[in-house]
C-alpha cells in the first residue's frame, strides 16, 4: 500500500499504473476494493493485485519468480490450521517439493522439525522457510 501512496524505497518509486493515492489509507481503499482486508497467501492473486497499481512493479517480479515456492509455504501453512483431505493433499505434494520427502501420517510439525538435507550449514525446516520468507520480503521492499 505504501507503494501506491508514492512512498519509495531504496530504488526508489514504484512505477505506478495511475496517480499515486494521497494518503495511505486512500492506498489501501484503491488495493483493497472495497474488502477490509487482504489476503497474501496465494502468490497468484498477489501478483494480480499489483498489476491493477503497477507496470511490472517489484511484487509482480519477485512474487512471479518465486510463486511455486511460496505455493509450497503456503501448502504448509494450510496444513497446519485445517485437516481436510485437500490440505493434507497439498501438504503432502509441498513436502516432496520443498524437502524431497513425505513425512509420516503428514504431520506439519515433523516437517518443519525435520532437518534439511546434509549440508554446510544444518537448519530445521522451519528456518529455511522464515529464512526464504524474510528474503523474498526484502527484494520487494529493498
Amino acid at each position: 500500500m505504501k507503494y501506491v501512496a508514492g512512498y519509495s524505497n531504496s530504488i526508489g518509486r514504484e512505477p505506478i499504473l495511475t496517480t499515486y493515492a494521497r494518503s495511505y489509507e486512500r492506498a489501501f481503499t484503491l488495493v483493497a476494493s472495497g474488502n477490509d482486508f487482504m489476503l497474501w497467501h496465494n502468490p497468484a492473486k498477489v501478483i494480480q493485485r499489483a498489476q491493477r497499481s503497477f507496470l511490472l512493479g517489484l511484487h509482480e517480479t519477485v512474487l512471479s519468480s518465486k510463486a511455486p515456492r511460496l505455493e509450497g509455504f503456503s501448502n504448509v501453512r494450510h496444513r497446519i490450521v485445517h485437516n481436510h483431505a485437500d490440505s493434507r493433499l497439498k501438504f503432502a505434494n509441498a513436502c516432496m517439493d520443498i524437502a524431497a520427502r513425505r513425512y509420516h501420517g503428514g504431520r506439519p510439525g515433523t516437517m518443519l522439525r525435520d532437518l534439511e538435507p546434509p549440508s554446510a550449514i544444518r537448519r530445521r525446516w522451519i528456518e529455511v522457510i522464515l529464512n526464504e520468507i524474510w528474503l523474498t520480503a526484502q527484494q520487494i521492499v529493498p
